[in-house]
């Protein structure tokens, strides 16, 4: 709709620039300047955010990428599980058995300290 031109003479249009009717303003070096310097604020800006929103979302796919694996790795079946349990058992039964004998042997060994001694002659 750049030009709108009516299908008879007098019909309504945008004058273009430069026309009679329509007044040329020319900008002056410090409306330029301050152009420009808006355009360079906005293009910084825009890039800031795409960093960002880049930034965020290697942040999001490094964490869903480490959770993922995390998952994966400590995934144990319930055989796993099962086994494991039982090794514990299996230790802490060893353990006991070997606390009952050294119990043994300190009773064993208090019976003959109290024990009468027979006296040498």
């Amino acid at each position: 709709m750049a030009k709108i031109r009516g299908p008879y003479p007098g019909g309504p249009r945008r004058p273009a620039e430069g026309e009679p009717g329509h007044p040329v303003v020319l900008e002056g070096g410090e409306e330029v300047e301050a152009r420009l310097k808006e355009g360079a604020r906005q293009r910084h800006e825009r890039r800031k955010r795409k960093r960002i929103l880049a930034a965020l979302v290697a942040v999001v796919l490094v964490a869903l990428g480490v959770g993922t694996w995390l998952g994966i790795r400590s995934y144990r079946s319930a055989r796993e599980i099962a086994s494991e349990k039982q090794r514990a058992e299996e230790g802490r039964r060893l353990i006991e058995q070997e606390r009952q004998r050294i119990l043994q042997e300190l009773w064993r060994m208090e019976a003959l300290e109290r024990a009468p001694q027979p006296r040498p002659r």
